[in-house]
């Protein structure tokens, strides 16, 4: 079953919710030089044009496929996922791979990038689970699977394990296995030149990489400690004080919800159990401000975003991802809801 097999209106259905953020969208453009394309020929393989995605524009799904789709026909390479995987590099990947690499240990940074490519890109299903005392599983899906073309898959992986091996240096070898869904490529002897000293099976049920635990565990020597704060320091410096005057006896409070808003670890039982006191003082101490912990929380992710949509550094799945959400359709509705304008058309008309 392929693409083509479905009607307009099937594949609208099919695509309707998922989208992709122009990062990884911008990634491919920039990398087509690279990977010695005709660019005419690219260009007649696609039915759209790609400056209005080079402007920021959210991309569907369908779009994304249709661009790998022409990548691919522009290439003689059947290999094209492993290569393009290859540029994918952390600082390519902007707060996502910075935050990759300042974790406690790998465990953490999988689970964080779960959340921020739920963001991204939100059809990728990520989970992880202890296979036994010495081994995790990683189970990486890429949906609706039927229709993507392996290659996307392929790359997934290969992108996955270039930064897990950097991560844990490729002196330990962390993957022991990684197991397709998919039967055989044709491109079978490139696979020990890109996944060397790991075990590769094909005709699986799902998709995963079987990971030691013991590297998974490892802390990481190089972490930065403040990497959770520093890409929000700057903006919330500048609403703590307006904050602060109208919540007089809850700074403590506000603070602990800033520092662990981009982790998205920030409900009130997880607030109230970093700071050793009970859910019901929390209530009460901001009952006698005339507020609730709901209101706090909006109120800073208001101020916050306000100060960080006239950054233009700063992306709108950033932005999503450093308030706290876990998608970013609800901070798009948010935002709308807030200052009666979507992120993009706020940042062209006001920033």
């Amino acid at each position: 079953m392929t693409l083509e097999s479905f009607t307009s209106k099937d594949i609208k259905l099919l695509f309707s919710g998922f989208s992709i953020s122009p990062l990884f969208y911008n990634f491919l453009i920039d990398t087509v030089p690279k990977l010695d394309l005709d660019l005419e020929k690219l260009q007649s393989n696609l039915s759209f044009e790609l400056q209005p995605i080079l402007n920021g524009e959210r991309v569907s799904i369908f779009k994304a496929y249709k661009l790998w789709s022409a990548i691919e026909k522009s290439s003689d390479r059947s290999n094209i996922g492993l290569i393009i995987a290859d540029y994918f590099t952390a600082e390519k990947a902007g707060l996502l791979g910075e935050l990759f690499f300042n974790t406690e240990n790998l465990r953490e940074s999988v689970e964080m990038s779960k959340r921020f490519l739920a963001i991204l890109i939100n059809n990728i299903h990520e989970t992880l689970e202890d296979l036994d005392d010495d081994t995790v599983i990683f189970y990486f899906d890429i949906v609706p699977r039927f229709l993507m073309p392996f290659s996307i898959t392929e790359c997934y992986a290969k992108i996955c394990y270039n930064w897990v091996n950097e991560y844990c240096g490729t002196e330990n070898f962390p993957i022991k296995e990684i197991n397709f869904y998919s039967s055989k490529p044709k491109h079978m002897k490139f696979y020990t030149k890109h996944f060397p000293h790991t075990v590769i099976n094909f005709n699986q049920k799902r998709n995963y990489a079987v990971i030691k635990k013991e590297v998974f565990l490892t802390k990481n020597r190089n972490k930065n400690l403040n990497y959770k704060y520093k890409y929000l320091l700057q903006h919330a410096e500048k609403i703590k004080k307006e904050i602060y005057s109208s919540y007089t006896c809850s700074q403590t409070i506000i603070n602990m919800i800033l520092i662990n808003m981009p982790e998205g670890n920030h409900s009130i039982q997880q607030i109230a159990e970093k700071l050793n006191i009970s859910v019901s003082t929390i209530k009460r101490k901001l009952k006698n401000e005339n507020t609730t912990f709901k209101k706090v929380t909006e109120t800073i992710r208001k101020k916050l975003a306000l100060s960080m949509i006239k950054d233009k550094n700063i992306s709108y799945e950033e932005m999503s991802y450093l308030l706290g959400y876990s998608e970013y359709s609800p901070f798009f509705r948010a935002f709308k809801k807030w200052f009666k304008h979507s992120p993009s058309d706020y940042r062209t008309k006001f920033a």
